[in-house]
Order: structure tokens, then sequence, then C-alpha cells
């Protein structure tokens, strides 16, 4: 039960969970999206020329220098290689389908980078793959180079957060996004009353 005290739960959300049950509670919460970004690696045998240049298919590459750079809205990518950063932004004709999964960055991604550049099929059983949420804040970028550059990862992909209202969108599809395409902060208001649920 809550105590009457304006609480924070930070929960690692999974889609299950919020197509059944997040429509029934957001007049009861205040709901915060985040940013979860993507480490690889292994990028399929491709040197780091030849992944940009592939990469140019979907996307317009834009060398960001060596300062962090965080993205400032929707459909642009943060990429961090080592050394420099680059803005990745989706090609209009790669945007859009199918309606409401077509505006998720992640969805897009998932579909020109891991599957046809990097012949990903099963992005749940990879050992070289790592997912990570962030702040929504440059600290996710800071957090991204830390990573890459103390090794073990190849290049690393910040995301920009997407809408709640693009997110309603998406349940009133009623579509699915794979899980850890999204990180949610909930505020609960005072008097809510707080379920385990389990399973889900």
């Amino acid at each position: 039960m809550h105590n009457g005290k304006q609480d924070t739960i930070v929960i690692q959300i999974n889609l299950s969970f919020i197509t059944t049950y997040l429509a029934n509670l957001v007049v009861d919460i205040q709901i915060k999206v985040y940013d979860y970004n993507t480490l690889v690696k292994d990028l399929n045998g491709l040197s780091h020329s030849e992944f940009l240049g592939k990469l140019k298919v979907f996307y317009q590459v834009t060398d960001q220098g060596k300062d962090f750079y965080y993205l400032l809205d929707k459909h642009h990518i943060s990429l961090y290689p080592q050394v420099r950063f680059y803005d990745l932004y989706i090609k209009s004709e790669y945007c859009g389908q199918p309606e409401g999964l077509g505006t998720f960055d992640t969805y897009l991604f998932d579909q020109s980078v891991l599957r046809l550049i990097l012949d990903v099929q099963d992005i749940y059983h990879l050992d070289w793959m790592k997912f990570i949420h962030g702040e929504g804040s440059l600290q996710s970028i800071r957090k991204i180079k830390q990573l890459i550059d103390h090794g073990g990862y190849e290049i690393g992909f910040g995301f920009y957060p997407i809408s709640v209202e693009n997110l309603k969108h998406i349940l009133d599809l009623n579509l699915k996004l794979r899980p850890k395409s999204i990180f949610i902060r909930l505020k609960l208001l005072n008097g809510l009353t707080i379920y385990e649920m389990n399973g889900l």
C-alpha cells in the first residue's frame, strides 16, 4: 500500500506489461520515457569504414567530431565507434512504414542495421550485444563512450527517447515493440495502491 508520500519507482518494463496494463494506469501515474541504448561487439566482419558505408544506404551520416553528441530530436541516432561521434538520420524512404512501428527509431534500427547490415536474425540470444537504459541526457552518451573506450565493444548507438504520445499510439494500434526498446520511469500519485504483477 502506498504510504501517502510521492515516490518514484524505476521499472524495466516489458511490452506485455505495457500493452496489458499501462493504458489503464496512465490516469494514476506520471510517465517519463527514457532512451534504451545499444552496444555491439561484432560488426559482422566489417571494418568501421565499411560499416559506415553500409549505414549510408539507410541514414544520412554526419561527422560530429570528438565532442559528446546528444540527440536533439527523434529519427536521429548518436553513433560512437571510438574517437569520433556521428549523427545518423533515417532517410525518408525508410521511415514511416509500417504504421506505428515505422515511427520508432529502435524498430527502424533493428530492421536496417541489425538485420540487413549485421545479419542478426535473433537479437534476444546474442552475447555480443548489450542494451543499457539511459537518462534522457548527455550522461547517456558519456556512458556509451566510457564502455566503448574501455574495450569489449566495437560500437555504440544512442537513441532519442520516444514520446508518451507515440507510445500511446502503439497501444491504440495493438502493436508490440521488442523488449528493451524503451525505459519508463513511473511517478506514483498519492493514494495509489501497488500490486505485484508476476509472469508478465
